[in-house]
Parts: structure tokens; C-alpha cells; sequence
């Protein structure tokens, strides 16, 4: 590995263990020059038993969004972003695999920007998929959800947060980011589960449920929405599966406390029992695709 990490000089990796040396050290600068594969270093086994954990400062070449993927982690996080600066990294085929209750995604007081995430959630509880506590930000990012539970357990796949921030004085904002969520199990009984829940301002971003599971029968699944500011996003949900019988509903809901600004909720047509409450717009699909119908309610500008 070349460089001495620093600014001028920084550290450039090229296998997987050479980027996990360097990268959990603060202060450090860290260059990709090229995609770095763990399945193609001697010395990763087929899973870590620890997070990935990014202090330093990581970039890709100018001109270039570099990968690190084909990484397994059986750990509570698969990524832990600590005091970092991220630029156009694309975190590629995570696999997070644990028969626990999990936080994927940790970032605190850390900045990233244009950067991926694909990861396959695979455990028996998800606590959180993505935590941003104190301080910082995600800019411009993209974020791939796919949620698997192949453990047995009373209380599989049940989620907690989506994406949780700790709010008070702290200041967590998402700016241009889009979320896909893929085969997710919403299973609800009497007690609202959170999809943005504290953050702070979240920012022409894009949410979308793309086959989601629901699996109590009741028509009373909620998912709320507290984060303080919601500005110009869209939540869609597509083709959702009810894998029980009988009748079944979902409120996306924001909380009185949540300033709302322009958004919007769009569904399959048919789709008259998930419903969205609050200061929030409710249009379908078609209409989301419709650029010169999202230009006359004023979305787009």
C-alpha cells in the first residue's frame, strides 16, 4: 500500500485488509484507486465478525466512484462511520447476517456525500437499519435495502426504525438521497413502528417500498414520520403482499411536530387501504411518473 496518509500524501489501498488497516484510524486519508473486492483477498474470510469501521477521511480518485464490496459482516453493524468524511464511495453487496436484533448502517458526527449503499439485511429482529446520531449529514447518496429473515423467531423481522437520528440540539440531515426498501416485513400489532423517527431535516428524497410484506391481520399498521422537517420528498409503496388473510390496512403518518412541506404520497391505484395522514399530498403511481402533472401541483419546479 502506497502513501503515508496524509492529506497530500494519503493511503491508497488495494486489497480489502489493506483498507481495513488504515480506515478505522482518525485523521487519516484514504484514496481508492480502483474497487476494492474482499472476495478476492487471501486474507478475508468468508465473513467478518466485526463492522466495517471508517474514521478517516475516504475518497474515490477524481473522476471516479470506486467500490468496496462483496463484504459479510456478522456483527451488530455492518458499517460504522465515526468523525468521517465519505465522498463517491459505492459500498456494493454488503450482506449483514446475524440472528440478533441489528443497526446495519451507523453514522455519527460523520459527512457523506455521493456515495452508495446496497446491503441485504438478513436477521431475526431489525432493530434500526440506518442510526445518524449527533451531528452531520448525507448528501446525494443512494441507498438499497433488500430485507431477508430466514431465522425462527416470534419476532422476526419486526423493525424498529428505518432511520433514526437522536434530534435535541443535534442537527442529522438527508439531502437528495434516495431509499429504496425491497421485501420489507412491516409486522404490527397495536404499537406504531417508526420510518424516519428524530432526524432533522429530510430533503428532497426519495422513499420507496418496493414489495413490501405486511403480516398481522389487522387494518391497523402504522408507520410514522418524526422528523422535525420534511421538505419536497415522495413516499411510494409498490405492489405491497399481504402474506396473511383478511383485511388489512397502513397509514403512513406524520406527527404533529413534523413541519411538511411539498411532499408526497404516491400508491398503486388500487391500493385505497394504505393511505397517508397528515400535511401530505396523495396521488398514484401513474401521477408520479407524470412529469407535467408533478410540475402543476407545484412539486417540480
Amino acid at each position: 500500500m502506497t502513501g503515508t496518509g496524509t492529506q497530500a500524501d494519503p493511503y491508497c489501498p488495494k486489497t480489502f485488509s489493506e483498507l481495513t488497516s488504515v480506515a478505522g484510524t482518525q485523521g487519516y486519508y484514504v484514496k481508492l484507486t480502483q474497487d476494492i473486492d474482499a472476495n478476492n483477498d487471501p486474507n478475508y474470510d468468508t465473513e467478518l465478525n466485526t463492522f466495517l469501521d471508517i474514521r478517516c477521511t475516504l475518497y474515490s480518485e477524481e473522476g471516479h466512484q470506486y467500490a468496496i464490496k462483496n463484504v459479510c459482516v456478522n456483527a451488530q453493524y455492518a458499517i460504522y462511520i465515526y468523525y468521517a468524511t465519505i465522498t463517491n464511495v459505492d459500498f456494493k453487496n454488503f450482506i449483514h447476517r446475524k440472528n440478533d436484533s441489528i443497526q446495519s448502517l451507523h453514522f455519527q458526527n460523520s459527512n457523506i456525500n455521493n456515495c452508495k449503499f446496497s446491503l441485504d439485511m438478513i436477521c431475526s429482529s431489525y432493530d434500526e437499519c440506518l442510526v445518524y446520531s449527533d451531528n452531520g449529514y448525507c448528501k446525494n447518496c443512494a441507498f438499497n435495502i433488500h430485507f431477508e429473515s430466514p431465522f425462527s423467531s416470534s419476532s422476526a423481522s419486526k423493525h424498529h426504525n428505518l432511520i433514526m437520528g437522536n434530534g435535541g440540539s443535534n442537527y442529522q440531515y438527508f439531502q437528495n438521497c434516495n431509499f429504496i426498501f425491497d421485501n420489507l416485513l412491516i409486522n404490527l400489532s397495536s404499537s406504531s413502528n417508526y420510518m424516519i423517527n428524530n432526524s432533522n431535516l429530510i430533503d428532497h428524497c426519495m422513499f420507496l417500498f418496493d414489495k413490501p410484506r405486511l403480516s398481522y391481520n389487522s387494518n391497523n399498521w402504522v408507520l410514522s414520520v418524526t422528523a422535525k422537517k420534511t421538505k419536497s420528498c415522495y413516499f411510494a409503496f409498490h405492489q405491497p403482499i399481504c402474506v396473511q388473510t383478511g383485511p388489512y390496512g397502513l397509514t403512513l403518518r406524520f406527527s404533529d411536530s413534523t413541519e411538511s412541506q411539498n411532499n408526497l404520497f404516491a400508491r398503486d391505484s388500487e391500493l385505497s387501504a394504505i393511505k397517508a395522514q397528515g400535511n401530505i399530498t396523495t396521488i398514484t403511481l401513474d401521477q408520479l411518473k407524470d412529469r407535467a402533472y408533478l410540475k402543476s401541483i407545484g412539486f417540480l419546479p
